[in-house]
């Protein structure tokens, strides 16, 4: 483990999706063209070692946070999943629904890309958590890596 500051682990089998109801109050529109991943996030089939790191720093402002995170099966399948979290003072919106763009490498050489959309998420309340996810089928054992980028934020 590197020595930066603020770098977390966290075991994948330990992940719980959360999800909460939609508020409606004032929107605000993500204007941010690309907004990646925070956290690195790998997985080796078939050890079943899933790990995700990422790094804070302290008095960043708010902003919607992108985490993508997979964990494999023993049948050779993996689910790849992906929580967007709004850390603004104000409502996110997303045109036609949420959607993160994934891709994943598999032993260093890019291997697949996802596109994980969530229609009926169409707004984030401060705070309010939402989840995209989708099972594939791997391409035999190795390591995999992950990263992910918000894709098609409703723009002004």
């Amino acid at each position: 483990m590197g020595t930066k500051v603020g770098l977390v682990l966290v075991l994948l089998s330990a992940a719980v999706l959360l999800g909460s109801s939609l508020v409606q109050a004032p929107a605000r529109v993500l204007t941010t063209a690309a907004q990646v991943s925070v956290n690195a996030s790998s997985f080796d089939y078939p050890q079943d070692v899933a790990i995700s790191a990422a790094q804070y720093v302290k008095g960043q402002p708010g902003t919607v946070v992108l985490t993508v995170y997979g964990m494999p099966d023993a049948a050779g399948s993996a689910r790849i999943y992906a929580q967007l979290t709004d850390q603004t003072a104000s409502p996110v919106n997303f045109a036609g629904g949420a959607t993160v763009l994934v891709a994943i490498t598999r032993d260093g050489q890019r291997w697949d890309q996802l596109s994980l959309t969530r229609p009926v998420v169409t707004r984030l309340a401060p705070g309010q958590q939402a989840t995209l996810q989708t099972t594939i089928t791997l391409g035999g054992a190795g390591h995999y890596d992950l990263s992910a980028a918000l894709g098609s934020p409703d723009q002004p």
